[in-house]
């Protein structure tokens, strides 16, 4: 039968060789190029072959593009070039090639030689087992007997989540014609998209010589739209080889698009068809180091040299600065799967024989790895190993952000404590806790108890909450998020109890709309709730206001001082406070864990004449414990009741006003400095926390692209919404740090800001096809 274009599309990896003796006859690549061209991801190589002794590379030359990518036909066309494929055969890899005869018969009826296969039945049934029948595109990745590998979406995406870097450098493992030049290839992903040098790009015909594929198709592809492509290079690298990725993160968007700029200016190069491509563009290795260099990820190399060179020096800068990274081993599918029997590790440039040692190395030090279950093809993901620490290690990492404060060095240490609640000790130290507490919020013993709760402050905020309903009408104050979260909480638990009185977000509480609420519950008992540190405006309500209202109102203030305390004095006894919430994670600058409630003991007697729905929460169990035997009813939180204590004991020795003080002065000293760098404050610092500054950003400035610029510089920060179309920041400053420090972050945030103003003022054809900055 004649070779005919095949009508079914055959997305199967594999090569097939065209072995002829001398030129070629005419018409003949024409006529195969025609079959597998563009049809399947099969890539067509041809050998011009004089069969003799003197030749020895050939063997070797052959061997390669044979085992390169199994399964393999052979298509021979004349004597010479079987009687070379028959001596050849000890370099077949494991799995022999398919081989068939290309034979001639004239026509004379049309006046030429049409081209036959000797069992063109055969190679269809070859051709038709490769293919995936019924499979919509991209679902399925890989080939295993003629059968795709399943699951890597899923199994990228959940590495996506472990290790979410935006920049990652791909080493393949690689063995690159002739055989004693295994130099590997080098790729760059940057954001979903993988750049890859296209060895085989022809100019004036293909259109790039780096080639766009997602990180799925790069791994396990098999099929491509370019005509003319290297597999297991631009496209299915990981069916074909291993693949290590070190991936970097917190990379700043700007970043992003400046190495995305320099890409195009690669292929622009390419595509204006110059002679002589710069010294720097020659190869892949020169092209990626360049794309580095513009991300200011240069590799402190003088000259590009192999891929492995530019992998290892860009790991090694990455471990001196301490930046965050990430190393991955993307495993090719289990042997069997491909015919291959071994992969070719790269070489170093000059010095290529220590090559295995690092492979061990690089491999042992991969903390998550990827590879395909043998039996099911599914694509698995192992992070066994994976250490979080290095997700958020940095050599001048900065905490800024709402939330839990650095721990300071006592407090760190205490963690790694053997402690017991049976040991004798344990009463002490509870005693020692609850005692600092009362003296932390200058409220007496004789009138007051401290009880510690385990968990978060959430935990002693409900436990409150559930207790006040028993007693009595809740009233909620809120004029801001954590207000609000404070009335569903009261709602949840009491509902036809609670009644809400809401502000605008940012407004001060009013006391005479307090008092006009009270003053129609009289005379049912009425609890006011209300929170010291609204954290979702920075804003620090009043108390002494609200408190002045609730003793005239013979009402009972609940104070919620979870972010305060520490930051900000509270009197509990002077105010008449009956019950007051905290956590030490912000003010204290201790660690999460443990929290607690103060409150006035006439509340606690009274309320152990009551019953409710709750059991690890449950207040009277928590003040019987409390009372009768210094210990908590559930397990004790220890490791973070002794961090508590060792940062209640540095409160007390500075003096219940110096650490109020010494925050105050922080936060106004910073807000000079944000003012300073172009940034407006978003309300009066009169009426500000001395724990957050939220800032407003200057006009076409947005909070996210800048905020992860900073965190690509080590600072982390919040977003906040001010409303009226605005975007701003919201700076976290309850951290220790020496004021060096604080003064560097407004310095990178004003450079930032500086830097993204230069990018907005660009041209959107300059921001180019999916950049980062722009997708988003």
């Amino acid at each position: 039968m004649s070779i005919r274009k095949q009508s079914t599309r055959i997305p199967y990896q594999g090569t097939v060789l065209l072995i002829h003796a001398g030129e070629a006859p005419p018409g003949l690549i024409e006529e195969v190029e025609q079959v597998f061209r563009r049809q399947t991801a099969l890539r067509l190589e041809q050998l011009d072959v004089a069969w003799n002794q003197s030749q020895p590379h050939l063997l070797a030359e052959l061997a390669v593009m044979v085992a390169e990518v199994n399964p393999c036909v052979i298509l021979v066309a004349d004597e010479a070039a079987r009687l070379a494929q028959r001596n050849w055969r000890p370099f077949y890899p494991a799995v022999p090639p398919a081989t068939f005869d290309l034979l001639y018969s004239d026509k004379a009826s049309a006046g030429h030689r049409e081209l036959r296969l000797d069992d063109g039945s055969e190679l269809e049934g070859w051709l038709d087992a490769g293919s995936w029948k019924g499979s919509p595109a991209f679902e399925r990745f890989g080939v295993r007997d003629g059968q795709g590998v399943d699951g890597a979406p899923a199994a990228l995406g959940t590495l996506g989540r472990l290790a979410p870097a935006t920049v990652e450098v791909l080493l393949g493992y690689a063995s690159v014609l002739p055989v004693h030049r295994r130099y590997g290839l080098i790729a760059l992903r940057i954001g979903d998209r993988v750049f890859a040098c296209n060895h085989r790009a022809v100019k004036g015909v293909d259109p790039e010589t780096l080639v766009e594929a997602s990180l799925a198709e790069f791994l396990y592809g098999t099929r491509s739209p370019i005509h003319n492509f290297e597999l297991s290079t631009v496209l299915g690298a990981c069916y074909g080889r291993s693949v290590l990725g070190l991936r970097l993160l917190q990379v700043a968007d700007l970043t992003l698009e400046k190495m995305t700029a320099r890409i195009e200016e690669i292929n622009q190069t390419w595509r204006d068809r110059a002679s002589v491509l710069p010294a720097l563009f020659l190869g892949a290795t020169g092209q990626m180091r360049a794309v580095l260099a513009a991300g200011e990820l240069e590799t402190m190399l003088r000259f590009p040299r192999a891929p492995l060179d530019v992998f290892l020096a860009l790991l090694r800068r990455m471990d001196r600065a301490r930046r965050p990274t990430v190393l991955v081993h993307y495993r090719r599918v289990p042997l069997g799967q491909t015919g291959h029997t071994d992969d070719a590790f790269p070489w170093r440039a000059l010095n290529p024989w220590p090559s295995e040692r690092i492979r061990r190395r690089l491999e042992t030090r991969a903390s998550i790895r990827i590879e395909a279950d043998p039996r099911t093809r599914r694509l698995d993901i192992d992070a066994r190993s994976y250490d979080w620490h290095r997700t958020f290690a940095s050599s001048d990492r900065l905490l800024l952000a709402p939330g839990p404060a650095p721990l300071a060095g006592a407090d760190a240490s205490s963690s790694v404590l053997d402690l017991s609640d049976q040991e004798p000790a344990f009463a002490a130290l509870f005693e020692d806790v609850t005692r600092k507490l009362l003296e932390l919020v200058e409220a007496p013993a004789e009138r007051y108890q401290a009880l510690l709760i385990g968990g978060s402050a959430e935990a002693a905020r409900e436990s409150a909450v559930e207790g006040m309903g028993r007693l009595g009408k809740l009233m909620v104050l809120a004029n801001g998020e954590r207000g609000l979260e404070l009335a569903d909480l009261a709602a949840r638990h009491h509902p036809a109890a609670t009644q809400v009185v809401e502000m605008p977000a940012g407004t001060p509480l009013d006391p005479k709309l307090l008092g006009r609420a009270l003053a129609g519950r009289r005379p049912s008992a009425s609890f006011v709730l209300m929170v010291h540190h609204e954290s979702g405006t920075g804003m620090l309500n009043d108390v002494e206001e609200i408190a002045q209202v609730c003793q005239e109102q013979s009402a009972f203030l609940f104070l919620d001082a979870t972010e305060s305390l520490g930051a900000h004095r509270v009197e509990a006894a002077r105010l008449g406070i009956t019950l007051c919430t905290g956590a030490p994670e912000v003010g204290l600058g201790s660690g999460p864990g443990v929290s607690f409630v103060l409150g006035d003991r006439h509340f606690f007697r009274r309320l152990q004449a009551t019953s409710g729905p709750a059991r690890y929460l449950d207040l009277p169990a928590h003040y019987k414990c409390a009372v009768e035997s210094a210990r908590m009813p559930y397990t004790p939180p220890l490791q973070p009741m002794v961090a508590l204590s060792a940062a209640l004991s540095r409160f007390i020795e500075q003096g219940s006003g110096t650490r109020p003080a010494m925050f105050a002065r922080r936060a106004a000293r910073l807000r000079r400095e944000l003012v300073g760098a172009g940034l407006k404050l978003s309300m009066d610092p009169a009426r500000m926390s001395s724990v957050l500054t939220p800032v407003t950003l200057p006009r076409g400035i947005e909070a996210q692209a800048l905020r992860r610029s900073l965190l690509a510089r080590g600072y982390v920060v919040g977003l906040y919404r001010p409303g009226r179309g605005e975007d701003g920041l919201m700076v976290a400053h309850a951290v220790d740090r020496p004021w060096p420090q604080l003064s560097r972050f407004v310095h990178a945030l004003e450079d930032e800001i500086v830097a993204l103003r230069r990018g907005a003022r660009r041209s959107p054809e300059s921001l180019a096809a999916g950049s980062p900055l722009v997708s988003e």
